[in-house]
């Protein structure tokens, strides 16, 4: 009776897993495929499969909404954004996790205020702060306020990742003459592996999905990011009726994120500090 419960327990499990995975699968393949046809082949049936792939789609969408320079703009700005993020962030977990800091727990308040705080509320304050400093429409400004809005996040994780590092590890190290840098660079920092690809993930996404932000504050056309170049694209091909070419848009503003996945999914599925330290 257990055997049967549990062999039916485990049917809705993976049969409720498989509805989920195809219900991502399957529009994201609908997507690539789309991108790929001719636009009589999308009037025509938009569920059918293409007879021969049309890549000139991905040309058009390129240079119909200047995908180009936006997709460097958003490149530039979120590579820096994401380094900056987790250089300081993991430093700033280090520091209030791992070392007697007077004042830490009101520093960690204050950083975790800041995840309740929306972003879409602070958008005519920042406007107006960075006109001050005349840093608008720049991406230097848009830099900063990326690297404001994501930090308490990044913190907020890798605090919870350092807390959970064996203590053993740290104390060898500074036995054996490391100072607090070098315990941090060499020792922790490796071994805080997963939470940095899990922040790594979630900065990028965040950076290179904005919109609003981006929108009010960079005015200049050739300086704007791929979110707001994918808002012209769509008004483009509205007008077109060039579907095609935006979903070819579409595909090029996923593969960035996609390789960024493949790339650090292996460190939040495994745990690194797993067997560091024995009984």
């Amino acid at each position: 009776m257990k055997k049967s419960n549990k062999a039916g327990i485990n049917f809705i499990l993976y049969f409720y897993l498989a509805i989920f995975a195809a219900s991502i699968i399957f529009p994201l393949l609908w997507t690539v495929l789309t991108s790929v046809k001719s636009n009589q082949e999308f009037f025509a049936n938009p569920w059918a499969l293409t007879g021969k792939p049309v890549f000139g789609n991905y040309i058009r969408a390129w240079e119909t909404a200047n995908i180009g320079p936006y997709f460097l703009n958003s490149l530039y700005i979120t590579v820096i954004v994401v380094a900056v993020e987790i250089i300081i962030g993991s430093m700033t977990s280090y520091a209030l996790t791992r070392l007697k800091v007077k004042g830490s727990p009101f520093v960690t308040f204050l950083y975790m205020s800041g995840i309740f705080i929306p972003t879409i509320l602070c958008v005519v304050p920042m406007f107006l702060q960075l006109r001050r400093v005349h840093l608008l429409d720049s991406h230097l400004g848009l830099i900063l306020l990326y690297i404001a809005t994501n930090l308490p996040f990044t913190v907020y994780v890798l605090n919870g990742t350092f807390r959970t590092l064996p203590h053993e590890l740290e104390e060898a190290a500074i036995i054996d003459g490391c100072g607090y840098f070098r315990v941090y660079w060499n020792v922790m920092l490796p071994l805080a592996k997963p939470g940095i690809a899990t922040v790594t993930i979630f900065d990028f996404l965040s950076v290179w999905n904005e919109y609003v932000i981006a929108r009010s504050v960079i005015l200049t056309p050739n300086k704007q990011t791929l979110a707001v170049g994918m808002v012209s694209l769509m008004q483009a091909t509205n007008h077109q009726a060039d579907w095609t070419a935006l979903f070819a848009g579409m595909v090029i503003v996923m593969v960035p994120t996609m390789i960024i996945y493949l790339l650090f999914q292996k460190y939040i599925t495994s745990g690194m500090t797993t067997g560091a330290i024995k009984g």
